[in-house]
Parts: structure tokens; sequence; C-alpha cells
């Protein structure tokens, strides 16, 4: 996906509010999305709200390296309640970002033939550094909401819902059924 401009754009479509509102959800200082490449090898963020996502979004890494390449490998979701006593943390990658989180929540975005990226909550607040729950539940559904806009030309309406969505606010709930509710709506018009 990472590789497709046009693809690209849909995504950030759909994945920026979705970001913000688990940014929000979490009380964390940062969220981001992460995309992989066609050919699997590397990660590129697509989309980051909060501390350093100006300089977090369109940056590569192999997918070797670092927890969101773990994930994405593993297919496996993640908590690390101190990075630095994980070996897997890519200290020098987030040094050159200019933040270095202690606490990372992540998942990945299953796809049929491996992830398809990984969504990853930075430094969230300590009451919910274990709700890997809602987050591998969010990435389940953005990977169909992704797998659909590949494709399928991204309606703006289903782009315009999940705004909506996120706009809503933080509750967990609310948040999953409404982006399933964005994606069963599109897959019955036939769009």
């Amino acid at each position: 996906m990472a590789d497709d401009p046009g693809a690209q754009g849909a995504a950030t479509a759909l994945l920026q509010p979705t970001v913000r509102a688990l940014r929000r959800l979490y009380a964390a200082e940062s969220a981001s999305i992460a995309l992989t490449s066609a050919d699997g090898s590397t990660l590129r963020f697509a989309v980051a709200d909060g501390r350093a996502s100006d300089r977090v979004v369109g940056l590569e890494i192999p997918t070797s390296t670092g927890i969101a390449g773990w994930v994405v490998m593993s297919q496996q979701q993640m908590a690390v309640a101190d990075v630095t006593r994980d070996p897997r943390f890519a200290r020098h990658v987030a040094e050159s970002l200019g933040y270095v989180p202690t606490a990372i929540l992540a998942a990945p975005l299953p796809g049929e033939d491996g992830a398809l990226g990984v969504v990853e909550v930075l430094d969230p607040d300590p009451a919910r550094r274990g709700d890997l729950g809602t987050l591998s539940l969010v990435g389940s559904l953005l990977a169909a909401l992704l797998t659909h806009t590949q494709e399928h030309e991204l309606d703006p309406a289903l782009a315009e819902r999940v705004s909506r969505v996120a706009a809503l606010g933080p509750g967990p709930l609310l948040l999953a059924t409404r982006l399933l509710d964005a994606v069963l709506d599109t897959w019955d018009t036939g769009d």
C-alpha cells in the first residue's frame, strides 16, 4: 500500500481521524499507524497524532526493526510498560525523532497474506496500558477498511463517516462499532 500514492492518500483520509481518536481514548502522548510496503520489507508511517507526529509521518523503517516491526512480523499484539527493558525497542529511531516513549501498545492490521501494518499508542494513561483488546479490535477493523479501499475506489462518504466516528468521542465500544458500521454500510451499498 505504501508504494501506491493513490492508496496512500485514501489510507490517510481513513486513518487520520481514527489515530486522533485512539490518542484521546488512551490519553496517550502519541499514536500512529504504519503500513507495510507491497513486498513487506518496510513500514511507512502513514499517519500520527501527538508528540513528534510531524517528524514520524513518512518515516520508513525495515520490518525487522523495533516493536512495530516485531508486531508486523509476528502478527501479535504487544504491550511494553518500559521500553528500556525490551531489546526490540529501536531507541535510535525514537531519538532521531526527538521523542523517546516509556510505554508502547501495538497491534497488527491483519491481512490475508500478512499484516498490512501496525497501530501504536505511545505513553498511554497508566490505567489503559493493559487494554490491548480495544487496540486489536480497531486494528482488525482498520485492516478491513484498508482492504476494501485497495479493492474499490475510496467512497468519499466512507471517509466522511470515519471522520464523524472519530469526532464522537473516545468510547472504545462506540469507536469500534461505528468503524464496523462504516465498513458494513459501504459493503451493503456495493461501493
